[in-house]
């Protein structure tokens, strides 16, 4: 039986704040270790802070275009002298079909690219010059009555492929320059700048209509386009010095065994040779 009176907090609360204090020491340690050193690696090496760069820029973009596609789309099909209850309501199902369909086909369209040569920080810069294009269509607005919305529409559908394609592309690079061994922590290193993009583009940039939003996409995508097209140029010298290395140290057991065997040879003829001699002898 327990007591009522064991039931009461003690008086002396400075046993339970020193081991709450000495609980909260050990799992800072324990978790802000690898973050510290997964972000000193990421600020000492371009190659991933360029990564890091690049994939924050697009994939805000593609966070704000989930959250603008449906307002941007009802703008547009929106009937002038039409109140907002009277419209009629946008086939939104079907606009997101098309999206997923696009999608698969932007990622077999990589797969396609892989199969004919092409590397991946290559085609990572085509994905996001065109998903740039694809934001600057998306921003288009004209009044051409049923056909208004058919240029936006159809860079929403190259955008969502670019998107398909994007994901197996910057996973095979991200592979290329991040160290396995820091690779989850690194990861979330990259989320931080991420977040950052779309809480400013939801919050503070808020009143911003949809074309203003996705010029703004525009802007950020052929950023990444050109931080990619420089990264592309270090990645492709970090693969050539690489494998002359690897060719170099393949060759080089190859000479040590030649060597030996020489060596073994010239042994073989110097004890033949005293043979001889002690027998002339």
């Amino acid at each position: 039986l327990v007591s009522p009176s064991s039931l009461r907090p003690t008086s002396n609360s400075s046993y339970w704040r020193s081991r709450w204090y000495a609980w909260a020491c050990n799992t800072s340690k324990f978790c802000g270790a690898p973050l510290q050193a997964a972000a000193r690696t990421v600020w000492s090496n371009g190659n991933i802070l360029t990564c890091c760069i690049i994939s924050s820029l697009f994939e805000g973009s593609m966070y704000v275009f989930i959250f603008m596609w449906t307002p941007a789309l009802t703008a547009l099909e929106a009937q002038p002298g039409v109140q907002e209850a009277d419209q009629p309501p946008l086939p939104l199902g079907y606009v997101f079909a098309s999206f997923m369909v696009c999608c698969m086909i932007g990622t077999l369209a990589f797969s396609f690219m892989s199969n004919r040569g092409v590397s991946a920080p290559i085609s990572l810069v085509f994905i996001l010059a065109l998903s740039a294009l694809s934001c600057a269509a998306m921003a288009v607005t004209n009044d051409v009555g049923s056909n208004r919305s058919l240029v936006p529409y159809l860079g929403m559908l190259t955008f969502e492929g670019c998107i398909g394609a994007y994901y197996p592309a910057m996973g095979t690079v991200k592979a290329m320059v991040v160290p396995e061994n820091q690779r989850s922590a690194i990861y979330n290193i990259f989320r931080l700048p991420l977040n950052f993009i779309v809480l400013v583009n939801l919050f503070m940039l808020g009143n911003l209509s949809h074309v203003q939003s996705f010029l703004l996409c525009g802007a950020m995508l052929t950023t990444a386009t050109f931080l990619q097209l420089q990264s592309s140029r270090r990645i492709a010298k970090m693969d050539s010095s690489w494998t002359t290395t690897t060719q170099l140290e393949e060759t080089q057991p190859l000479t040590i065994e030649m060597k030996h065997s020489d060596s073994s040879r010239d042994v073989e003829i110097l004890e033949n040779f005293s043979d001889d001699h002690n027998r002339k002898s």
